[in-house]
Parts: C-alpha cells; structure tokens; sequence
C-alpha cells in the first residue's frame, strides 16, 4: 500500500511541476505547421506568412505567449489581392474569382488585456 502511495505522490508532484512551465516554451501551430523558434530573446518565433503571425496571436490570445518574443521575417498580408476604396469599401483585384470579404483580423492580445513580449517588425510590414 505505501508503495502504490509513494508512485500516486511521485506523479502528483510531477504533475504540479508540469502545470509551472510557461506555456510560450511549447510550440505554436500554425495552419501550414509550427512556428519556427520557441519564443524567447535567444530564438524568437520567426513570422514568415499570414498563418504565422494568426498561430502567434493565437498563441497570446490563449494566454500561452505573453511573453513571447517575436521576429518578423518578411513582409505580410492578410488578405492579398485587397484593397480600400475612396467610397469605404473593399476591392478586390486579384487573380482568383473574388472571394468575398477579407478575412478580419483579431487583434493580439486584444480582448485578453496583455502582451508583455517583444515583437520585433525588423524592417517589415504587415496589411
């Protein structure tokens, strides 16, 4: 009976240490994969594309990338082929049959409050 006890208390205790670890320290998904990198200072998630950069504000929305660092590596866009008219309203003129309404973006950290990480757009835009 101690024996069966001292392995539950083993497991517990590995348990509660498991539920300490930053959450930022696992890897993200992104549709097409993981992010690149395992966002720290050292080796930031490298966002390439447009599901790069939605799997890291998943990341942070779900409060697991708070404080994250972040690397922009290219230029993004959100939903190319669009554009803003004069009259207020999208355009779009890519090559495809319109697709309808661009995809909206939810804003990182927008309604969780806070991102205290470093994203760092080294010389790249996002649109």
């Amino acid at each position: 009976m101690k024996a069966k006890q001292r392995v539950l208390s083993i497991l517990l205790a590995l348990c509660l240490v498991l539920t300490m670890l930053p959450l930022s320290s696992l890897p993200a998904q992104a549709a097409g994969g993981m992010l690149t990198g395992n966002g720290t200072q050292e080796d930031p998630y490298q966002i390439e594309d447009a599901d790069d950069l939605r799997a890291f504000a998943n990341l942070v929305n779900s409060g697991g990338g708070t404080y994250a660092w972040a690397v922009l590596t290219a230029d993004i866009d959100l939903n190319p082929g669009y554009t803003f008219a004069e009259d207020g309203k999208w355009r779009y003129s890519g090559p495809e049959t319109d697709p309808g309404d661009p995809v909206a973006w939810a804003t990182i950290a927008g309604n969780s409050g806070y991102y205290y990480g470093t994203f760092n757009g080294n010389g790249y835009t996002i649109s």
